[in-house]
């Protein structure tokens, strides 16, 4: 008989400034490849990790889901977690291991996620957010982008909301957004938003065409135009990827 198999869970954090995303054309600069490569020096086998999200260079997370399968014995996972974290760099940590069911995949199990944009609205920017927050130094309307963010809600087809990935097409621009909100702190604001699942930079276009409500670029009124037509042209701006976090993957 062989080993038995089992179902690593790995909740993942890290600072994107330096990657070119979660899964990238050059392996070196890629996240999944950096993790793949610690996770194989201490486990001393062949690692296939899957993420729940493939985000984009400059993209940060808190709480990035990923699974492997492993094979023979582990005692203890917190000293499995330290060995991890000991062969990666300091902006890349494994936050929480589990063992999941033979049939958890981190992708094809997740019913949800929520991401959180930073935006910076203060005529000088601190050079600690510089890599965390859209600098906006003009004027927002933040009673208006508030307002806006309702338009967004429910089941829409978001054709207009997403950039052509290259080398795959949609079938399907169905998404739902259960929560959009903006939330304000001083100088700063945080839009959190929830759904079940999210198009190629579409979270970073509706960050985009809310500021351009905000910024007195778009009326409110026309956002349920732009759905409609299903333009990507009549959207909003992509906002930067440093100012965008994965915060959670959810589950049943």
């Amino acid at each position: 008989m062989g080993e038995e198999k089992r179902v690593l869970r790995c909740v993942v954090a890290y600072e994107g400034t330096a990657y070119q995303g979660w899964q990238a054309s050059h392996p070196s600069y890629s996240i999944r490849q950096i993790l793949s490569s610690a996770f194989e020096r201490i486990l001393q086998q062949p690692i296939a990790l899957h993420g729940a999200s493939r985000t984009d260079a400059g993209v940060h997370a808190e709480g990035q889901v990923a699974h492997c399968e492993v094979r023979g014995e582990v005692k203890s996972l917190d000293r499995l977690r330290l060995g991890f974290n000991a062969c990666l760099p300091a902006d890349i940590r494994v936050m929480e291991l589990q063992w999941a069911p033979l049939d958890f995949h981190a992708t094809l199990s997740a019913v949800g996620k929520e991401y959180h944009y930073h935006l910076s609205r203060g005529q000088i920017l601190s050079p600690f957010l510089r890599q965390t927050h859209w600098h906006v130094h003009r004027p927002l309307d933040c009673e208006k982008m508030h307002e806006a963010c309702s338009a967004f809600l429910g089941e829409r087809d978001f054709r207009a909301f997403c950039n052509a990935r290259k080398g795959k097409g949609y079938e399907d621009f169905i998404r739902r957004i259960d929560r959009l909100e903006c939330v304000i702190e001083g100088e700063r604001l945080r839009f959190e938003i929830e759904g079940n699942r999210f198009l190629y930079k579409m979270v970073r276009t509706v960050v985009g065409t809310l500021v351009y409500v905000g910024l007195g670029k778009l009326e409110i009124g026309a956002i349920g135009e732009i759905l409609a037509g299903r333009r990507r042209c009549e959207a909003g701006m992509t906002a930067p990827a440093h100012g965008l976090i994965l915060k959670r993957i959810n589950y049943p």
